[in-house]
Order: C-alpha cells, then structure tokens, then sequence
C-alpha cells in the first residue's frame, strides 16, 4: 500500500507527464512535428529538459503516450469502459473512433508515414483493452479461455481501426452510419463466435 510520500511522487509524476503532453499537442497544432524538439517542448511545459528524460526516451514515445491516453480519455467521456459488450456500443466505438481519427489528423497530426503507424499501434492497443474487458464481461464463468479472448479482440480492433482510418482517408465520402452498417456484422462475428450468449448479444 503506498504511503503519503508515495502518493505525492505519484501525482507529481503524473501531473509533469500531462504537463509534457499538453504542451507535445499544443505545439503538434502549431509547427511541423519534425521541426518540434525537446526544447521546445520541456520549455512549452515549463519544466527543464532533464526533466522531460526523466519521463520519456524522445518526442516519439511522448507522442505514443499522448494518442493513447488521449484516446482512453474520449473512451472514458463516452462512457463506453462502464457499458456493456452490445451491437449498439460496438457500432458507438467504431463511430467514435471515425471522429476521433477526424479530429485528430485535422487538429494537429502531420501526414508523416512514421506517426500514422505510431497512431494506429495505440488506437488499437485501447480498442483491443476494451474489448477485451467487454468479452470477459459477457462471457460466463471458465467457458472461453483468456487467449483466445484477447486474439479475437486484437483482430476487431485492427478491423474498427481499418475501417476507420480507410474511411478518412477517402475523405469520409460515406456516412460513419454507412461504414458502420456494412462493418459492424463482420466485427460481430469475429467476435461473438463461438462466446457463450452470443445469440443474446
């Protein structure tokens, strides 16, 4: 159990990352990430450099860690970590994954080959864990074991963030309501076969 000096070294550190990461996208929306350097971000959050090292290795694992939490934060505002595993809340993942690809890319992401895979790693790693606490959830008790849980939410989340990210890149010419009607019996099926229940889902 952490005691009182634990717990405050454990907000600081918290609040110096969150520091880090406002400051990383702050700057990502104002000048071309290639051009962003430690400096420039460790002076942004007003911290000193040394301290930035202390956190991260460079400005690509500070960008992995901004996408990710940024994304189980929009997964949190949903409210979708509390919901049940339903063809409902699946279809409200794929539409919010749509819109966060969207906001993301036009806010601040540069077209840089490098940070699409960055992205699409952490997109999918917080899919692939929410998915997987929805299947444990809605499985009964010892009926489908633990890997084969986590290979089929790792598949799904690949396929919502495939079909995301290809529906961006055409420059979202259908609905999401149309994406999402002709992806969602695919990513059902993937995942619901052969859980227990899945008739009910």
């Amino acid at each position: 159990m952490l005691d009182r000096a634990d717990t405050l070294v454990d907000l600081r550190v918290q609040r110096t990352r969150r520091l880090l990461r406002e400051a990383f996208m702050y700057l990502m929306s104002q000048k071309d990430f290639q051009s962003i350097t430690v400096r420039d971000i460790a002076e942004q959050a007003q911290v000193h450099r040394t301290t930035f090292y202390d956190h991260f290795v460079d400005k690509y694992e500070l960008l992995e860690d901004a996408i990710r939490e940024r994304f189980r934060q929009t997964m949190l505002d949903n409210a979708l970590q509390d919901s049940p595993f339903s063809e409902a809340n699946l279809k409200r993942l794929i539409r919010i994954t749509c819109d966060f690809l969207v906001q993301l890319h036009q806010h601040c992401l540069p077209r840089v080959q490098q940070v699409f895979q960055l992205v699409q790693t952490q997109i999918t790693m917080v899919i692939a864990e929410l998915l997987t606490v929805w299947l444990q959830k809605h499985q009964t008790r010892n009926s489908v074991d633990t890997p084969s849980l986590q290979l089929r939410a790792a598949i799904s989340s690949w396929a919502i963030y495939g079909a995301a990210f290809q529906w961006y890149q055409n420059q979202q010419r259908m609905s999401v309501e149309t994406l999402t009607a002709s992806t969602l019996p695919l990513i059902m099926m993937s995942l619901v076969q052969g859980t227990p229940n899945s008739e009910n889902s």
